[in-house]
């Protein structure tokens, strides 16, 4: 039984996934039950813990994303002797690093969203902010790849693991949300909303098409599933970005202490959510579910790519690195 919880995947445990899978497993049964009983009790209006989640939090979900596209970059670039490679590497750093950018810089101006708790900046600040954060998370990336131990082909793997594991997760999550059109909390029991807990739906209970007039506010049936939840609970890739940086490729403790922060920061995540009115347990719980299945499948599928071309050197085909 050891051995198979110990089975790797590209350097991620599977008692890693079945951690979060087993906890958020139980917050969906039990949100499944308690769901409108839950954010009931202990959904608050306008709290600085939920507000600080909801609006810095939609930025910090993002940060891993341009790490990896860093530690890709540098696996396809570092002494590339390809011009196709080299300017592969390029253009995942825009892709990511701009397509980040976009959705950090509609946060940190403001949207639907954060407006209604007096969250804003200018734009102008809202875009030097954007682009001073993804730049120097991609170059963090770039900078800290053990190009001196591991191969450009497994630094690329790795770090583009990192970028589909939230990229896959953000289509999957937008599909959710359009199919199951769940209102939130907040819109159906707080003030100046025309709705009440009679529009009370349960997560199976999908409603394509479903509409709540509410001033055409287009945030209002997004509920399931969480998207920041699933986007702090995607960080479980940690320890492949771990893996691929200077002086921690041998760490497995530091590896494993990071999948316990990655999960006190979900759970805290998934908290702040519900208090803030945004979200029921079970829309939290699903969250973290596929976006940890989406990193598995991910890990799974470049785990299986590395073993078949173990050899492989993007950047120095002539080497046996």
């Amino acid at each position: 039984m050891k051995n198979v919880l110990n089975k790797s995947f590209l350097g991620l445990k599977l008692w890693y996934f079945l951690l979060f899978w087993v906890i958020a497993l139980i917050g969906l049964i039990l949100g499944s039950i308690f769901d409108l009983k839950l954010s009931t009790s202990i959904a608050t209006q306008g709290t600085p813990f939920g507000m600080f989640f909801e609006s810095w939090g939609s930025v910090i979900v993002t940060f891993v994303g341009p790490i990896g596209a860093g530690i890709a970059g540098k696996g396809l670039i570092r002494k590339g002797n390809r011009p196709w490679l080299i300017a592969l590497g390029i253009l995942v750093g825009v892709v990511v690093v701009g397509a980040v950018f976009y959705f950090n810089y509609k946060d940190l101006k403001g949207s639907d969203v954060t407006n209604g708790y007096g969250y804003t900046v200018s734009n102008v600040m809202a875009a030097v902010l954007a682009i001073a954060i993804n730049v120097w998370l991609y170059f963090l990336g770039f900078v800290l790849a053990d190009d001196d131990n591991i191969s450009p082909y497994r630094l690329a793997v790795l770090g583009l693991a990192v970028v589909l594991t939230f990229g896959i997760f953000q289509g999957a999550l937008n599909v959710f949300k359009i199919l199951a059109g769940r209102p939130r909390y907040r819109f159906l029991a707080w003030a100046d909303n025309a709705y009440s807990t009679d529009d009370f739906r349960a997560w199976w209970q999908f409603s394509i098409g479903h509409k709540l007039d509410n001033g055409g506010n287009s945030d209002a049936l997004k509920s399931f599933p969480s998207g920041h939840t699933g986007g702090i609970a995607a960080f479980i890739v940690v320890p492949l970005i771990l893996s691929a940086v200077k002086g921690t490729s041998d760490k497995e403790l530091v590896k494993h202490i990071s999948i316990f922060v990655v999960l006190a920061l979900t759970i805290t995540t998934a908290f702040a959510r519900i208090v803030n009115g945004a979200h029921f347990l079970s829309d939290v719980s699903f969250g973290a579910i596929l976006a940890t299945l989406c990193a598995f499948l991910v890990a799974l599928i470049a785990d299986k790519v590395v073993k078949k071309f173990p050899e492989v050197n993007l950047a120095k085909p002539d080497s046996n690195q």
